[in-house]
Parts: structure tokens; C-alpha cells; sequence
């Protein structure tokens, strides 16, 4: 699960992955988020193969537009098009205009990074692509670690180190005592804490949140606040209100210790542990996860490879679970 590449390590981009298209489409949608800027300004300026990529996708969009296309100095009306873009549709007309005037800003600057023009970036991409975990501190002496095939973005200079967003997968926080962090958890949720340590994981559908220790505060878009304690978490997903439970286990944090043996744990914590330590996403559908999510497991996954451990939860859950062409695996009731 590959996505934006790094600043510091200019790669080419022959086959553009789906996490950077999910990006470059999300952006679309929401032209005025600022973190979507952010994560697009450093994409373009990450290389001459992702900035002439990110360049021909808004400007097929723009040509597929049913309201506009851009020339030299002038906006012209055109006939609708039957290949417009599905999310065409979504926009008023205020809002196309000003996400033309948005992407214009991209493919007319040509060398310039997107809204912070010829100044540098404010923001950091860091991806790990390693086969192990990454850390670094910041300046402040605070852990940061990122599992396998995790991303962030993260301020480049001192005095705003702490600003953070996640991107995809899993990311650990060990903040030093009165050190304050803001972490970006999706457009719509922001993390605050001081001296905590607390887990992010990230999907394209959910993000779940996992305090280790002391407290964290979830800010919605509009201003609702709701606090977690140690050992709490709670799952944000889009049009869904935000879900909290306090965990019998430390499951979410496995990727990062490897605790895979679970003594009486429900279901839904092993199945939390098993995503972030083999970097997989397990979907249970509604209809089965009200009869599943009342099991609890006593199950030792600590030798086991995906596959094995696949196999032993469909042996104590007796449930089929199948691979997509995606490496997402779904839970369906015999």
C-alpha cells in the first residue's frame, strides 16, 4: 500500500498507486481543505514524475468538466460532455468555479508549489516502505513510530514539528510530559493531547483511536468534543457518529509489541490486533458482526504467519473468510 513519495527521495511513478489517486480525488471533491492542500503541495513538489502526474489528472478533469474549461484569460461555456466525472455533480456552481480557480493555480505555476507558491513547504510527507518499524523524535524529544506501510505528514521546522496528519496506517504517539500534539485524524476530526501515548489506525473507511496513557481529546468539524481516557478508543468512519468503548486488552498496540496471544478477548479487539500486525484489513458486514462481536477468543497468533492465522480464526469462528484482488479479506457466517 504505497502512496505519496517522499520529498527526499525523488522516484519515478510509472504505475501511480491507489492511495495517491484516492488524494488527487478527494481533493477534488474538497478543493478549500487545508490539509488536503497541504498533502497536495507536497505531492507536486515531490519529484517532476508526481508533479507532471498530479498535473495531467486536474487537467483531464478540467477537459471532462461539463461547466468549463480553462483557456489563455478566459473562462468559455461548453455542451455537457457524457464522460463528465462522477463527482461533477456534487458541486454548485460557486464551488466548480472555485475549484477550477484552485487547480488553475496548480497547472499554470508549473515549477511553484500549490498555494504556498514559490515559498517551501510547510509539511513533510514520511512513508515508510521499509519492512520494518520506522521512528524518529521531535524536536521536543517525543516518539513518533510508524508501522510497516504507514504515512504521515508532519511540520518540517521546530515550532511546528507537532502538527501532524495521518494518512494511512498505523502510528504510535509517546509524547514527553507537557508536550502538546495535533494530530489530523481525517478532514472532519482532529486529536489533541498532552504527555499521552495513543495509537492512530488508519483505513481507507474507518480511523480508530487507542489511548495507551493519560488522556485525548477528538474534535469534530464542528466543534464537539469528546474525551478518551487510558485504554479507551474510539472509531471515527465517515456519516457515522463516533464510537467509544473502553478495551479489555492492549489489542490495537499488538503491531507494535507483538502481544498476538489473547486470552477471553472479544473478537472485535483480536480482529483490531491481526489488522495492524500483519498491515491487512479484515471486514465483518453488519449483518454478522451482531452475532460474532459477542465472542470472545482465547487464541495464540504469536507463530503464526497471515495465512495461518486466517485459517485458525475461521477454525474458532466458523466463519469462511476470503481474500479480494485488493488483499482485503471478508468475514461471511456459514
Amino acid at each position: 500500500m504505497q502512496i505519496i513519495y517522499s520529498i527526499v527521495r525523488d522516484s519515478t511513478m510509472d504505475q501511480p498507486s491507489p492511495e495517491i489517486n484516492e488524494l488527487i480525488t478527494r481533493f477534488i471533491q474538497s478543493p478549500q481543505d487545508p490539509v488536503l492542500q497541504e498533502q497536495i503541495a507536497v505531492l507536486k513538489a515531490s519529484g517532476p514524475a508526481q508533479s507532471r502526474y498530479l498535473e495531467s489528472r486536474l487537467e483531464a478533469w478540467l477537459k471532462d468538466d461539463a461547466g468549463a474549461v480553462i483557456t489563455t484569460g478566459t473562462l468559455k461555456k461548453r455542451a455537457p460532455s457524457r464522460g463528465r466525472n462522477p463527482f461533477t455533480h456534487r458541486f454548485p456552481a460557486y464551488s466548480r468555479w472555485l475549484w477550477i480557480a484552485a487547480a488553475a493555480v496548480i497547472l499554470v505555476a508549473g515549477g511553484i508549489t500549490f498555494y504556498h507558491l514559490q515559498a517551501p513547504p510547510k509539511m513533510a510527507v514520511r512513508n515508510n516502505t521499509s519492512d520494518h518499524l520506522d521512528s524518529f523524535l521531535l524536536a521536543d524529544g517525543s516518539k513518533v513510530v510508524l508501522n510497516k506501510n504507514a504515512i504521515i505528514s508532519h511540520g518540517v521546522r521546530p515550532e511546528n514539528d507537532h502538527e501532524i496528519a495521518v494518512l494511512a496506517g498505523d502510528v504510535y504517539f509517546d509524547l514527553k510530559q507537557q508536550s502538546a500534539c495535533r494530530v489530523t485524524a481525517d478532514s472532519q476530526n482532529i486529536l489533541l493531547a498532552t504527555g499521552a501515548a495513543f495509537n492512530v489506525h488508519k483505513t481507507k473507511t474507518t480511523t480508530g483511536v487507542f489511548v495507551a496513557r493519560g488522556k485525548l481529546t477528538i474534535v469534530k468539524e464542528d466543534g464537539k468534543e469528546t474525551v478518551l481516557s487510558t485504554n479507551m478508543q474510539g472509531k471515527l468512519a465517515d456519516a457515522q457518529p463516533l464510537k467509544t468503548q473502553l478495551l479489555k486488552s492492549q489489542a490495537p498496540l499488538a503491531w507494535r509489541t507483538g502481544a498476538l496471544r489473547f486470552r477471553n478477548v472479544p473478537l472485535e479487539e483480536v480482529l483490531d490486533a491481526v489488522s495492524g500486525y500483519y498491515s491487512i484489513d479484515i471486514h465483518v458486514p453488519p449483518s454478522a458482526a451482531r452475532k460474532l462481536y459477542k465472542k470472545k477468543l482465547t487464541v495464540d497468533f504469536r507463530t503464526k504467519s497471515e495465512k495461518e492465522m486466517i485459517a485458525q480464526l475461521q477454525k474458532s469462528l466458523l466463519v469462511y473468510i476470503v481474500k479480494d484482488s485488493t488483499n482485503a479479506y471478508y468475514v461471511t457466517l456459514k
